[in-house]
């Protein structure tokens, strides 16, 4: 299956294309750029692959969380490319789009900076046969009111993680500490830059795309795609955090 797939819940812009098995992607930096550079990106790439819009079966579009602006500007692009090429989209949650496609069964806690002293998490199991599922519920939180199960089992994934790592529970911010530790030839610690990324990337979204459709998930008429704000009114300011 031919498959493009977007993020725009970010500061990044990211695009990526699968043409039988071949991957390609494109990153671009700046939220001001994704109205003016998500298309032309798109273009690039089915430009390399000698490819057209029509030769795509599905498109795969990161629904959220994330900046409002870049995911109205994400979700409206999909519809008007799927309503265009008689696609049909699959809405992915974009906290997936931090998880790579080569990590190892288990949990993963996802936290990234929703802005006004707060984080976007959700937890997520990736299970042996590679499919996926949630292990907790996506939502917005100050800091220490994320769920204490994410310091018990669960590998923290996510730049959201050190931006607020002096609100976090003693629980979280203890193993948070560890995971951070420097490697040393003597020490043999996981690589942290991927797992604490700053940005969705829209190639693990393809991939978790693949699993999801391999697993009986159905893709959406252009009109049902929605975007996950999770926060629904920006104006609410957030409870102190204690």
């Amino acid at each position: 299956m031919n498959l493009l797939a977007i993020d725009t819940s970010s500061a990044n812009c990211s695009v990526a294309l699968r043409i039988r098995g071949d991957i390609q992607h494109l990153l671009d930096s700046g939220p001001a750029l994704h109205a003016q550079r998500l298309l032309a990106m798109i273009d690039e790439l089915l430009s390399k692959s000698d490819k057209t819009l029509s030769d795509i079966d599905l498109l795969a579009c990161g629904i959220g969380p994330g900046s409002f602006t870049g995911l109205r500007v994400g979700v409206g692009v999909a519809q008007g490319l799927a309503y265009s090429a008689g696609l049909k989209v699959l809405g992915i949650n974009s906290l997936l789009g931090y998880l790579s496609a080569d990590l190892q069964p288990g949990n993963y806690a996802v936290a990234v900076d929703a802005r006004m002293g707060q984080l976007y998490n959700a937890g997520f199991k990736i299970n042996d046969d590679d499919s996926v599922s949630e292990t907790t519920e996506t939502i917005v939180c100050n800091p220490g009111e994320v769920n204490k199960l994410f310091g018990q089992d669960h590998t923290l994934v996510g730049s959201g993680w050190n931006i607020y790592s002096e609100s976090l529970p003693a629980l979280i911010r203890g193993k948070l500490d560890v995971t951070a530790v420097r490697r040393t030839p003597e020490v043999s610690m996981e690589p942290t830059t991927d797992r604490l990324a700053k940005f969705s990337n829209s190639k693990h979204l393809l991939h978790w795309a693949s699993i999801k459709l391999a697993s009986g998930e159905m893709p959406l008429e252009a009109e049902r795609l929605v975007p996950l704000y999770v926060r629904n009114n920006v104006a609410d300011k957030p409870k102190s955090i204690t």
